[in-house]
């Protein structure tokens, strides 16, 4: 709609600078500066004001009508108000409205407008709370001030901002000497100068406009252009008109206490351990200009160090090591939540989750976001965590997260939005929630939030080149620190977009990096100490006993479950994969080897349950989508044999003490208590359906007490791969 409208809107501009808030290299580039300029609006002769004073007038005029018309149906006999009484009111409140801005606020308001590379924004400058409440005296807008000329609230409600990534359109009214920024559908900002100003003004906002454009257009696009196996093509990194600038961002997952190396090969090569690992990050800060290293959750857990210092020792380790942002896996909680939130203080560096909420109170439970500026780029971290990987919360009634993918996307674009008035460079989650999790996650994201990558853990996942979806890079790192990620990449700071990348995992040898050495005799400081408490020899096994993978029926996992069904008498005992930490054991089981291998000290309940109810907790946890490494797998007793189709998606068969199991039959079932609580989502089965047979019984309050006990006093002992679990294909 053109409104016309007085010449001259623009009265006193007692200071128009460029630059005068903002140096031009604040945001890493040239041509950076701002625009700022004060105005004096009169207010009774703005077209732009009556035309919205005239909509609110006549949306209320209308509900008044209606109003009376539906009160007097109501009575029986129907009335309209008259026009003339209509035209009365609106007559009163104009003249009400003009008066009052001429009285009370001087006919003038007094802003401060501000454009730079972010977005454009109105301030008030010194009387917009007055004239806000003459309007809502007045009953006609309860608005920010800026709102009567068109203009939006930012997310902080400090004045009114707009980012050029909002804007679709640019306005130019130059006989009002007006540039109206508008999205697809409504003005959000009308920007008033002066005239010597005004084409100066118009152009830098259609050229960032413009900018922001060509960052969205790169971003389509991007997924649909040919690549190299892990890089991207067809961007020009040496065009002068792209200002860009190269980083590395290193990065771990899953490093469960992983801090010795190993010597392995024929070379006999050290390989692994948090000394090699940060002579490699500190080589490459070397190199490098601009590094970030990052960890995907798990520091902790899996090492008798680790243990026996309650994941102290570790983030003292972890500090020396210096990542510059972390969030939070699943084993961050092992020691409970107290616990979590002091080695949180501990921690020299930022732990970031986004969605783990204090439930009455509503608030974060730790810092949801952390933004790094380097080099004159802000690059954006944020931290996610479902409860399908959190499960040792579940009983903790006073902390939960927002526990689905969907609310967990939700979380990133409400962090995301606050921020888009920021000029982002990077956006990275940071996630702990599985690879196959993390590509659905991708899927949900609004490309306009910006997210450009998702650095993942938990599924221990080893990828060659990282997956792309929806715009989005996806990657992770396996497990341990065998291994590190490493993102070269290149992002443009006009488009905020990555426009060229090539990601490597490099494995950790003494071939690529001399070990830290400070680092090494730090470590060695925790290692005497538990050496000389754990290095006695506990047992002695026939062999070594291999547990590879945690989704499929293993020798040592037999073993520990023959041994927990022998103490409880149990006709099934189901042991959690994942409570088996080490993938072989033996021949010579020290201390330190058993509390490596089983950290997880629990107790052990004994159910009874119908062979029916037996049945239905097999096929749920031998199902293909409970094996892709996200999942609750299980090690069962002997005597046990389950027998799944993966063709007809049924369990086939199912034996118990050597005999087909009856579905009216009783059964005796052993679990961990970690899987009594979850049982419902692990076992498909309540607790109170478990309990529906007979009063469980707690057998042992420790099952690390009990497998040491069998430990000791059987020497020799020996297991194998039995078909206890089959999967047939066909």
């Amino acid at each position: 709609m053109r409104i016309d409208g007085p010449r001259e809107l623009c009265y006193s501009v007692p200071n128009f600078t460029r630059g005068a808030n903002m140096p031009d290299d604040e945001h890493g580039g040239k041509g950076h500066g701002a625009l700022t300029w004060e105005y004096a609006l009169p207010l009774a002769t703005n077209p732009f004001m009556w035309w919205d004073f005239l909509r609110v007038v006549v949306a209320s005029l209308l509900i008044m009508e209606l109003l009376v018309f539906l009160m007097s149906l109501a009575a029986g006999d129907p009335i309209l108000l008259p026009p003339a009484l209509l035209a009365l009111v609106a007559g009163i409140l104009a003249a009400l409205f003009a008066i009052t801005t001429v009285i009370v606020y001087g006919n003038r308001y007094h802003a401060l407008f501000t454009l730079d590379a972010r977005g454009a924004q109105m301030e008030d400058a010194g009387q917009g709370q007055r004239f806000r409440w003459v309007m809502v005296a007045l009953g006609l807008m309860a608005r920010q001030p800026g709102a009567v000329f068109g203009a939006t609230s930012g997310p902080s409600g400090d004045g009114e901002r707009v980012s050029w990534r909002d804007v679709r359109r640019v306005t130019v009214h130059r006989r009002l000497r007006v540039i109206t920024l508008s999205n697809s559908w409504r003005s959000l900002l009308r920007l008033y100068c002066p005239p010597e100003r005004f084409e100066q003004v118009a152009a830098y906002a259609q050229s960032h406009v413009a900018i922001a454009e060509k960052r969205s257009a790169a971003r389509k696009a991007a997924p649909s252009e040919a690549r190299g196996a892990n890089s991207r093509e067809g961007y020009s990194t040496e065009d002068g008109r792209m200002n860009t600038k190269r980083f590395t961002i290193l990065h771990s997952n899953d490093m469960h206490g992983d801090f010795l190396a190993e010597m392995r090969g024929e070379g006999g090569h050290l390989i692994g351990g948090l000394a090699l690992l940060s002579g490699y990050i500190n080589r490459v800060r070397r190199e490098e200009e601009n590094v970030l290293y990052v960890i995907s959750g798990d520091m902790v857990q899996g090492s008798i160090i680790d243990t026996e210092y309650r994941g102290v020792s570790t983030i003292e380790i972890m500090n020396y090591l210096g990542p510059d942002v972390v969030t939070l896996g699943n084993h961050e909680f092992d020691y409970g939540l107290p616990h979590l939130l002091f080695l949180e203080r501990m921690a020299n560096f930022p732990i970031v989750n986004a969605n783990l909420y204090i439930k009455p109170y509503n608030k974060r439970l730790m810092r949801p976001y952390h933004i790094i500026n380097v080099a004159g780029f802000d690059i954006l971290f944020i931290g996610i965590i479902t409860e399908k990987v959190i499960d040792a919360l579940k009983t903790d009634p006073t902390v939960g997260t927002l526990i689905s993918l969907e609310d967990a996307s939700a979380e990133v674009g409400r962090i995301c939005n606050a921020y888009k008035n920021d000029d982002i460079d990077l956006t990275v989650l940071l996630t702990h929630i599985g690879f196959d999790s993390d590509v659905e996650l991708a899927k949900m994201l609004n490309p306009e939030w910006g997210v450009d990558m998702i650095i993942g853990g938990h599924s221990h996942t080893i990828l060659r080149t990282p997956m792309e979806v929806n715009g989005i890079l996806i990657t992770q790192a396996g497990v341990g620190t065998d291994q590190i990620g490493r993102f070269d990449i290149v992002v443009d700071d006009d488009t905020n977009a990555i426009v060229d990348y090539r990601w490597q995992l490099i494995p950790i040898t003494d071939e690529v990096a001399e070990p830290d050495q400070g680092l090494h005799d730090f470590i060695s400081t925790f290692k005497e100490e538990v050496d000389r408490k754990y290095n006695t020899i506990l047992s002695r096994f026939a062999t070594v006993l291999t547990h590879p993978k945690r989704e499929e029926e293993t020798a040592l996992g037999n073993l520990v479950a023959d041994a927990l069904a022998e103490y409880t008498e149990a006709d099934v005992v189901m042991v959690g994969s994942g409570s088996i930490r080490l993938k072989e054991l033996g021949p010579v089981l020290t201390l330190g080897n058993f509390i490596s291998c089983f950290p997880f000290d629990d107790t052990l309940t004994r159910f009874t349950l119908t062979g029916g109810q037996l049945k239905r907790i097999f096929a749920h946890v031998m199902r293909p989508e409970n094996r892709d490494g996200e999942g609750e797998c299980y090690q069962v007793n002997r005597g046990v044999r389950a027998v799944y189709n993966e063709a007809t998606r049924e369990l086939e068969s199912l034996h118990v003490r050597g005999k087909p199991v009856d579905s009216e039959a009783l059964y005796t079932l052993v679990l961990q208590g970690y899987h009594v609580n979850n049982s419902s989502v692990y076992l498909n089965i309540t607790y109170d359906e478990l309990s529906a047979h007979g009063k469980p019984k707690v057998v042992s309050t420790s099952v690390q007490d009990v497998l040491q006990e069998y430990f000791r006093n059987n020497q020799n002992l020996n297991a194998k791969v039995e078909g206890r679990l089959v999967y047939k294909t066909a």
